[in-house]
């Protein structure tokens, strides 16, 4: 049976975070333009407001994930 490399298995990690941060910004940016588009805005309008909730995604990703580009599995409530 083979052991899967630490190091991959962080690399795998690692992306699998970039991921999960960019679909959140994604669904941030979606959302915003099907709120203008289902509230009637004009058609420049709707992608400004993509634009706006992308950006607003980014800040969001920023707050809840401060720079880290992994996830910590490390347990501070273990004993050594």
């Amino acid at each position: 049976m083979d052991v899967p490399d630490p190091r991959e298995r962080g690399a795998q990690r690692r992306r699998l975070y970039r991921q999960l941060k960019a679909a959140c910004v994604a669904l941030v940016g979606l959302s915003c333009g099907l709120i203008a588009l289902y509230a009637g805005a004009p058609t420049l309008q709707i992608p400004l407001a993509v634009g706006a909730g992308l950006v607003l995604g980014v800040v969001l990703v920023v707050v809840v994930f401060p720079g880290r580009d992994y996830i910590d599995t490390s347990d501070s409530r273990r004993g050594s």
